[in-house]
C-alpha cells in the first residue's frame, strides 16, 4: 500500500500521467493535514463524543467542551475524509472510525494516535539528524508521561498487528495459542 494521489476518473489519470500535478504537495501538505486533524478528533474526544450515535456538532462541542466553530470545521473535515459521516446537521462515526479509533474497540489505536503528537515533535529534528548524523535519544528522553503513552502507544500497533502476524507466522500450535 503507498499514499498518494490516487486518480479516481480519466481526467485525474491523465493529469497524473502527464506529472502536471503537484504531487509532492499532495503527499505533504494534504497528509500531514489529515494526519493531524485525525490526532486532535482523538485527542479532544470527537469519536469519543460520536460513540453512542448521531449528534450535531453543537452537541459534540459541549460533550469535548471545545468551541462550536471550531468543533464544526474539524467535524466537517474528518467527515469530507471519510472518518465521520455527514447527515442532515448531524454527524455519526463510520466503521473505520468505529474499529479503530474508539477507546473501547480491541482494534483501538488511539493511544498510538496520541503518541504521534510527540512523534511530530521528535521528527522535527530529522534534518539535524541528517546534517550532524547524531541520533535522537527516545528512550532516554522521555518523561513518566510520555513513557507511559509510548508504552500504550506501541501496544496499541503491536496489537493491530498481532492477529495476522499469528496467522502468518509458521509456529508451532502450543506457541501459537500462548501468542
Amino acid at each position: 500500500m503507498r499514499l498518494g494521489p490516487v486518480a479516481e476518473n480519466p481526467v485525474e489519470w491523465v493529469i497524473a500521467r502527464l506529472n502536471a500535478a503537484p504531487r509532492p504537495l499532495l503527499e505533504t501538505q494534504m497528509a500531514y493535514t489529515l494526519a493531524r486533524l485525525i490526532m486532535v478528533g482523538t485527542k479532544v474526544g470527537v469519536f469519543e463524543a460520536l460513540a453512542d450515535g448521531k449528534a450535531t456538532s453543537a452537541d459534540v462541542a459541549s460533550r469535548c467542551g471545545t468551541s462550536a466553530v471550531g468543533t464544526e470545521k474539524l467535524l466537517f473535515a474528518l467527515a469530507g475524509a471519510g472518518y465521520l459521516r455527514a447527515e442532515n446537521g448531524t454527524y455519526e462515526l463510520t466503521p473505520v472510525t468505529r474499529k479503530w479509533l474508539l477507546r473501547g474497540s480491541e482494534h483501538s489505536i488511539a493511544d498510538k494516535l496520541l503518541l504521534q503528537f510527540y512523534e511530530w515533535e521528535w521528527i522535527g529534528s530529522a534534518e539535524d539528524y541528517v546534517r550532524s548524523g547524531e541520533p535522537l535519544e527516545l528512550h532516554s528522553m522521555t518523561d513518566d508521561e510520555q513513557w507511559d503513552l509510548y508504552q500504550r502507544g506501541m501496544r496499541a500497533m503491536a496489537n493491530s498487528f498481532a492477529p495476522e502476524a499469528v496467522r502468518r507466522l509458521p509456529l508451532p500450535k502450543q506457541a501459537r495459542d500462548m501468542l
